[in-house]
């Protein structure tokens, strides 16, 4: 991809590609716009085009509503990078509608690489302030703690999953975190 008619060609491959039926296909598709985030600045440009259109945005959130953990799987991955770099896209997301199947997987899903993911992305939208609002009226704070507490979850999960409750705190302001920590001890 070295040309912008390069780059329009490929684009136009995966827009006909996600609208496909075949599972089998969407995840194909997905795991390769998820290798094209890590290559060059063309790869980049192509997965955000296709996430500034909203029938591919809605595609790869419909993946988030399925039963297959593997699309699931990536589809969180893809969006995860994606929130980590844009904050256009992060609006765009959740404008889309990502919280509530995002917040079903945290309460439903057991296995831990999907869970790893889910909470990356948590953490990514909840750099953004607005976010990290709608992301707290989605009540996203309890499936999260109940994660550090369930048994066998990898160090991996429990990273991400702090991080994002990290940044959700940071984005809720310090006020919240100052009236928990200036609060008498129960001895006094």
């Amino acid at each position: 991809m070295s040309n912008s008619g390069d780059v329009s060609d490929e684009v136009a491959t995966v827009l006909r590609t996600l609208k496909s039926t075949s599972s089998s296909k969407l995840y194909k598709v997905l795991v390769k716009l998820r290798s094209l985030l890590g290559g060059s600045r063309d790869g980049l440009c192509v997965v955000e085009s296709l996430l500034q259109d909203s029938e591919s945005l809605k595609v790869v959130l419909k993946c988030l509503e399925q039963t297959n953990e593997k699309l699931i799987d990536v589809a969180l991955s893809l969006l995860g990078q994606c929130c980590y770099m844009k904050e256009d896209i992060r609006l765009k997301v959740c404008e889309y509608g990502v919280i509530p199947p995002l917040v079903v997987i945290l309460r439903n899903m057991t296995r831990d690489c999907v869970l790893c993911r889910a909470s990356r992305l948590v953490g990514n939208l909840a750099q953004t302030p607005s976010v990290a609002q709608q992301l707290h009226s989605a009540e996203i704070v309890a499936p999260l703690v109940t994660i550090l507490g369930t048994k066998n979850t990898s160090n991996s999960t429990i990273l991400m999953t702090i991080r994002a409750l990290s940044w959700y705190i940071s984005a809720q302001g310090y006020d919240m975190f100052q009236r928990i920590t200036s609060m008498p001890s129960s001895g006094s």
